[in-house]
């Protein structure tokens, strides 16, 4: 007998209902369900409502029945909504109405998935909508054996179509969810981070600012990682200028660890040609000399070659700029001879500072046996240009 006997007939209204879902002659309670509710005071009735979820429930869970009625799933599910809206103590679903919420949930998670796996990310995110919904619904009012607070699968896998379908508003209001209930494990990493880039992008900082916590705490040995997400924040859409004074406040702190310098001197590094362009030269070797600092306080508290390199690199480029200074002074007039001559000496001091940090990068990368091929790579470079600058 299926669940649904327990809703109660009253003067016959449901009595053919019962007796063809008994009989499975499914034509016939549709036709029933259908005049129940369409009849006007039927139509409101939440027992007629429930019949309707009922009935349609079953249809869709019978293969050869959904070809014939392919709307009985959502049918089903827009009957089960409106029970939930006009009985928010759930007393009918309770008492006949739990299969149905049962089986509306199995399929949709199930399509959903068949069409996750053809990667038809639209209409699995539609299915895993519905199935997290209920799911929702069903732990919520302990409807399962399972005592939790969110449907885990269905709200994962909402979320990761949403990802594929370029949502992430949606992909992350699911995330949220798994977040909340502080959900770790090495395979849902990156769904923390996807939500952290997400939300820094998005500037939404309260959101940031509480998922950060949470991956930080859940995530202890990715310290760095979520740090760097930190850092980034603080310097998000700065100029140049702004980021190095950002860094020397910092810097001045002496609380910065190795890589959170190289953060900075990477950051300083890579502003692009059109953001520099707004600086004079004087301002353009203020960064790359803040930028080279920054990456020589990285190097004395780790001993990293790269991060001696990339000072040295730093400081070549400063001494380009200023050979490119070097050449606009040039004339027999005194006052530009008296400029070049200082400024000469000024260069010596660049190359020779800059001749010390390839040889220390140089040492320390010739002397690593497990060198990668960035570092074997730089290496090779360092060579080049120390062999350049004795020339």
């Amino acid at each position: 007998m299926l669940a649904t006997a327990a809703l109660t007939v009253q003067a016959q209204d449901y009595g053919k209902v019962q007796l063809f879902i008994a009989q499975k002659k499914w034509d016939d309670a549709i036709k029933e369900v259908d005049r129940l509710a369409t009849d006007k005071k039927g139509s409101t009735n939440l027992e007629t409502i429930a019949w309707k979820a009922t009935v349609y429930s079953e249809i869709a869970n019978d293969p050869t029945l959904l070809s014939k009625y392919p709307d009985a799933l959502s049918k089903s599910y827009a009957a089960i909504a409106e029970l939930r809206q006009k009985d928010p103590s759930n007393k009918i679903i309770k008492e006949g109405a739990l299969r149905a919420v049962s089986i509306v949930y199995a399929n949709n998670f199930n399509d959903g998935r068949k069409l996750f796996e053809e990667k038809k990310w639209d209409e699995a995110l539609t299915k895993f909508t519905i199935a997290e919904d209920l799911g929702d619904f069903i732990s919520k009012n302990g409807f399962s054996p399972n005592k939790q607070n969110i449907d885990t699968f269905a709200v994962l896998f909402a979320g990761y179509a949403a990802q594929n379908a370029q949502k992430p508003d949606i992909a992350c209001k699911y995330y949220e969810k798994f977040a909340d209930e502080k959900i770790a494990g090495k395979e849902f990493e990156d769904l923390y981070r996807y939500m952290i880039e997400h939300y820094s992008k998005a500037t939404d900082k309260a959101k940031f600012e509480k998922y950060l916590a949470v991956a930080k705490e859940l995530y202890p040995k990715q310290k760095a990682m979520w740090e760097e997400y930190e850092m980034d924040a603080k310097i998000k859409g700065a100029s140049p200028t702004e980021v190095a004074a950002i860094y020397k406040a910092e810097a001045a702190k002496g609380t910065l660890t190795p890589e959170q310098h190289a953060f900075y001197g990477g950051t300083l590094a890579e502003f692009d040609k059109e953001a520099l362009s707004k600086l004079d030269s004087l301002g353009r070797i203020d960064i790359k000399r803040t930028s080279s600092d920054a990456f020589k306080k990285a190097f004395e508290g780790s001993n990293n070659g790269l991060y001696a390199y990339n000072a040295a690199i730093l400081m070549y480029q400063i001494f380009g700029e200023m050979d490119e200074r070097f050449y606009a002074l040039r004339g027999a007039d005194k006052n530009l001879v008296a400029k070049r001559a200082e400024l000469e000496k000024t260069m010596q001091v660049v190359a020779n500072e800059t001749i010390e940090w390839f040889e220390k990068a140089y040492t320390i990368l010739k002397d690593k046996s497990d060198r990668t091929r960035t570092e074997t790579s730089c290496l090779s470079k360092s060579i080049d240009d120390l062999t350049n600058l004795f020339d």
